[in-house]
């Protein structure tokens, strides 16, 4: 365009500006019909130049449309859609005030996970469809408007900070999230005194538990050390029993250990289970924390479900295998139970190194997930998740699945119990 037309294109453009009195409409009509004409003029000259020309026809183009060359004039619209765009989130203020959130999930010993709900303007408009968020920590896991705390980070890390950036401006907060169970605590056992609190444990009957060696539980195997812990002792003995043949009663032989349980004092659906134990360090013995829960029992149906009853191993302990197994069992005790077809022997944590270890249980509506040392170790519905309430067991078994039995007379393992402590969510109705 030579410097006429561009000369009277700029004056035209300022007489249009200048005409303040004129309707807007009219404006843009006006000088549309102006540049049209401007280009439709300028079109001619180019189509009728010789193609001996200088200049390069590859310099030659289409004549732009009349919207690419129209500048942004302010035209008068309703008062609601300067403050929103197309989408209907508000995007005309100053700065973001506030972040709100809840969390979602937060086991003890496992990942915390927050839901960001609202991100308030100083206009007070929620603007949380227009926003991302970021974290400069990758060990951090955000997905659309949810955070995700790995409990190795949380380990490490009190707190995080997150940043919330609205997309159309690039104006951003940041807020930080503190850690906090919000699965209280329902009941615990710090195992303190100097006996064991029959408040909350029973006993086990004194009764046979015959797996290759003669194994009696007994009341005596089973006590509180004064120091902190349940004692669940596994020793050489001699037990009191009844004689069939004899029709009297003899003392024999026998490999004693013992187990108490919350049976009709506490029962419940769905928590976190924790204990922190010390294992035995012996073969020929195992010791276990485990739940029977809904109808386990010699008349259980064989419905292949574990939905109406299941016993749950939140551990046993195996040193002969060199790590512990935590596993599922359902369809009764009779000849029809029914275990998961992979087995859950945790071998890759060092359990055995005369320390003390949490092992724990998440059993919510949904799956089944054990942890050991706050690693989850498995994820499972199992033949379905169950829904009826359970009774917490604390023993110690002896049998030759465990391994040789090596003890001599006067000789004893224990596995020192430092507490139990059972969790359940407030959000979720629990039987």
């Amino acid at each position: 365009m030579n410097l006429k037309k561009l000369l009277s294109l700029a004056i035209s453009f300022t007489i249009l500006l200048c005409c303040t009195a004129c309707d807007k409409g009219s404006i843009v009509s006006d000088y549309t019909s102006t540049i049209t004409e401007i280009y439709e003029e300028e079109t001619e000259i180019i189509d009728n130049t010789s193609s001996n020309d200088s200049t390069p026809q590859s310099t030659i183009t289409s004549t732009p449309s009349v919207e690419s060359v129209i500048p942004d004039i302010p035209q008068e619209v309703p008062e609601e859609e300067t403050e929103s765009n197309e989408t209907g989130y508000e995007f005309y203020f100053d700065h973001i005030e506030s972040v709100d959130y809840f969390c979602v999930k937060n086991i003890p010993n496992s990942d915390i996970v927050y839901a960001i709900t609202d991100i308030i303007a100083d206009t007070k408009d929620n603007i949380a469809i227009g926003c991302k968020l970021f974290c400069d920590d990758s060990n951090v896991k955000i997905s659309n408007k949810t955070v995700t705390i790995p409990y190795s980070y949380k380990q490490q890390n009190k707190i995080v900070t997150v940043t919330v950036r609205y997309s159309l401006t690039g104006q951003s907060k940041n807020f930080t999230l503190q850690y906090y169970d919000d699965w209280p605590m329902v009941w615990e056992d710090e195992f303190d005194g100097n006996s064991i609190d029959f408040t909350k444990w029973d006993f086990r009957p004194d009764w046979l538990r015959d797996k290759g060696y003669v194994n009696y539980w007994d009341k005596s195997t089973m006590f509180v050390d004064g120091n902190g812990n349940l004692v669940s002792r596994a020793t050489p003995g001699k037990k009191t029993v009844w004689d069939k043949d004899s029709k009297s009663y003899k003392e024999i032989d026998a490999y004693l250990s013992g187990a108490i349980s919350t049976k009709g004092l506490f029962e419940s659906t769905y928590g976190y289970y924790e204990t922190r134990v010390k294992l035995h360090h012996q073969t020929g013995m195992w010791g276990a924390f485990w739940l029977i829960c809904g109808d386990m029992d010699t008349d259980a149906p064989a419905d292949k479900s574990s939905v109406n009853g299941c016993e749950l191993d939140v551990f046993e302990s195996l040193f002969n295998y060199g790590g512990v197994t935590q596993n599922i069992h359902w369809d009764g005790f009779m000849g029809n139970t029914v275990s998961l077809k992979s087995n859950g022997y945790v071998t890759y944590i060092d359990t055995y190194d005369n320390d003390y270890h949490t092992f724990a249980l998440s059993w919510t509506p949904n799956e089944f997930v054990f942890l050991v040392d706050g690693i989850v170790t498995r994820r499972t519905t199992a033949a379905g998740v169950c829904d009826q309430p359970g009774y917490m067991i604390i023993s110690t078994e002896c049998g030759t699945w465990a391994g040789k039995w090596v003890l001599g007379e006067g000789e004893y393992s224990d596995m020192l119990v430092d507490y139990v402590r059972v969790y359940q969510s407030p959000t979720n109705t629990y039987k």
